[in-house]
């Protein structure tokens, strides 16, 4: 029993398959722009990682100089280094593993439990103390204002993110 394969396939009079033609077109097209928000999608929430990683670190470098800065104001008993280099938090001797092995640095406060390693601390004596006189010099048993740098080095969930706060203390003595 042979069958016409002809009639399941001959084409109506008029068609030629151009609508077959352009809803594949059409389809490959939405393919490719359902492929490319994916992506853009993808590199947006990065993005977001990225910055809440950063804002992280920026919050946990900025809580612990603050109550250490308090810790100062408040105290004078505290550990202070002298004759740093200028500049010497953005030179290349001064990384991560610097902060975390120096003896110099230390930290202070409450544990953050997010943080992949907790804020370091370093307090530099500026060098600079006014005397009530208004006399600008270093006089270690005159009362006046002695000025401190505190450093501040903070990590966000990895230690990719990292933010360096300073800030300048006025301390009465």
């Amino acid at each position: 029993m042979k069958r016409d394969a002809n009639r399941y396939f001959n084409r109506p009079a008029g068609q030629s398959g151009v609508a077959l033609i352009i809803g594949l077109v059409l389809l490959l097209t939405l393919t490719i722009l359902g492929i490319g928000a994916l992506s853009t999608t993808s590199l947006e929430q990065r993005m977001a990682g990225n910055m809440g990683d950063l804002n992280l670190a920026f919050n946990a470098a900025e809580s612990s100089s603050e109550i250490y800065a308090n810790y100062i104001i408040n105290n004078s008993n505290f550990p202070r280094v002298k004759n740093m280099p200028e500049g010497w938090w953005d030179q290349p001797g001064y990384g991560a593993s610097w902060w975390n092995g120096s003896a110099d640095t230390f930290t202070f406060g409450s544990p953050i439990p997010e943080v992949s390693s907790q804020p370091r601390i370093i307090v530099e004596d500026a060098g600079l103390f006014t005397r009530d006189s208004d006399v600008i010099g270093h006089a270690y048993g005159a009362s006046g204002t002695e000025k401190l740098r505190l450093t501040t080095r903070g990590t966000g969930y990895s230690n990719n993110a990292q933010v360096i706060i300073q800030q300048v203390i006025a301390k009465r003595n």
